[in-house]
């Protein structure tokens, strides 16, 4: 964990250490169709969310270009059948590789650590904390495409795969997080 930290460290100092005009700082939010995957009840699908923060994108050559992330990201399950929902919120540090194919349209990839804010369980009306039975960390891997509307707009499509098992509950089995994110994203 602390080598994962120290690592994306690392890379943000290269990255704030580059010219300035290889850098654009931006804003983006959009939809997430989160859902929590392994030994966790087939009556649960997927929760409708969103996700926004802010990000930097630096070009490191034509083509390719770095894009580190600092996203607030709101993540889950629902069992309609209970009217339960399980509400599982991050902040996200995703650091993007894109590979730009032509003028607008990349392909990406790249690692993301989430840190747990809170973790609810909705049931019927009443609200039951359930954070400390989730582990404090989530590595995952993103991969989707993106493309630039102008030199400013953009909008994307990225797949989250949780990588580590999130349960924190002794003997109750394995569980991830999977996101599908849709985002509006504004460079300055």
């Amino acid at each position: 964990m602390k080598n994962t930290i120290l690592s994306v460290i690392f890379l943000l100092g290269i990255i704030f250490t580059t010219k300035a005009q290889n850098l654009q700082f931006g804003l983006k939010g959009g939809v997430n169709f989160a859902s929590l995957n392994g030994d966790i009840s087939d009556d649960f699908k997927n929760r409708t969310a969103f996700h926004v923060g802010m990000l930097v994108e630096m070009n490191v050559s034509t083509n390719l270009a770095i894009q580190p992330e600092l996203l607030y990201s709101s993540k889950g399950a629902t069992d309609k059948e209970y009217d339960e929902s399980l509400k599982v919120n991050y902040i996200c540090l995703p650091v993007m590789v894109k590979y730009f194919l032509n003028d607008g349209l990349s392909i990406q990839g790249g690692p993301q650590i989430g840190v747990l804010l809170s973790a609810v369980s909705e049931v019927d009306g009443g609200n039951e904390d359930f954070k400390d039975d989730l582990k404090k960390t989530d590595l995952g891997l993103n991969f989707g495409l993106g493309y630039n509307l102008t030199n400013n707009l953009n909008i994307g499509m990225r797949y989250n795969i949780g990588l580590s098992n999130i349960n924190n509950v002794e003997g109750l089995g394995e569980v991830n997080t999977s996101t599908l994110q849709i985002s509006l994203g504004y460079l300055f």
